[in-house]
C-alpha cells in the first residue's frame, strides 16, 4: 500500500512522488502516474544520463566517413586541377588573341607593306611583348587587309584533355 508524503503526493513504489498537473492547472495525486527516480530512464529512452551518452552504437558505420573523404578527396582534387588548367588555356588564348590585335595595329600603323620582311618582325615583337617569347605570328593581306594570325603554346600538365596550344587572329585595314 502507498502512503502520502509530507508534500500531499502519493509515493511510487520506487519512492519517487508522482504529482501531476490536473486539466485545471492545479496539481493532483496519482497513482497510476509512473516515477523514477533521478538517472533512471524511461524503457526506450535515450539520451544522456550522469554525462554519458546512451545512443544505440552503431558498428557497422564505424570509419564510414573517413573511407568516404578518403574516396572524395582525390576525385575533388582532380576537378580542381582541371578547373586550373582550363582557366590557363582561357588566359592563354585571350593572350593569344590580344597579341593578334597587337600585332595588326603595329604592322598598320607603321605602314609597311605586310609581305616584307620589316612587317614579319614588328609583328613578331609586338606578338612577344603581349603572348611571350614562345608565340609565333604569321602575316598576310588581301586587298588592303592585313590579318595577323597567332599561335601560342599551353604549358599544361592535362596535355592529353586540354590543347597543346591556343591560336588568335585579328584584321586591319591597311592605309
Amino acid at each position: 500500500m502507498r502512503e502520502a508524503g509530507s508534500h500531499g503526493a502519493v509515493q511510487g513504489m520506487n519512492g519517487a512522488s508522482g504529482a501531476r498537473r490536473n486539466a485545471d492547472g492545479g496539481f493532483g495525486v496519482s497513482a497510476a502516474w509512473p516515477t523514477r527516480l533521478s538517472g533512471e530512464q524511461w524503457p526506450g529512452e535515450s539520451g544522456t544520463v550522469r554525462g554519458r551518452s546512451h545512443a544505440p552504437e552503431q558498428h557497422g558505420q564505424r570509419g564510414a566517413i573517413t573511407a568516404e573523404f578518403a574516396m572524395v578527396l582525390p576525385v575533388a582534387a582532380v576537378l580542381m586541377a582541371m578547373l586550373l588548367s582550363l582557366t590557363h588555356v582561357v588566359t592563354t588564348s585571350m593572350a593569344c588573341q590580344d597579341a593578334a590585335s597587337s600585332a595588326v595595329r603595329e604592322v598598320v600603323v607603321a605602314r609597311v607593306p605586310a609581305h616584307g620582311e620589316q612587317a614579319r618582325n614588328i609583328a613578331s615583337t609586338a606578338v612577344a611583348a603581349v603572348a611571350g617569347k614562345d608565340a609565333t605570328a604569321t602575316i598576310s593581306e588581301d586587298g588592303g587587309l592585313v590579318t595577323v594570325h597567332t599561335q601560342c603554346p599551353v604549358v599544361s600538365g592535362m596535355s592529353s584533355v586540354l590543347p597543346a596550344s591556343v591560336q588568335g587572329s585579328a584584321s586591319g585595314a591597311s592605309s
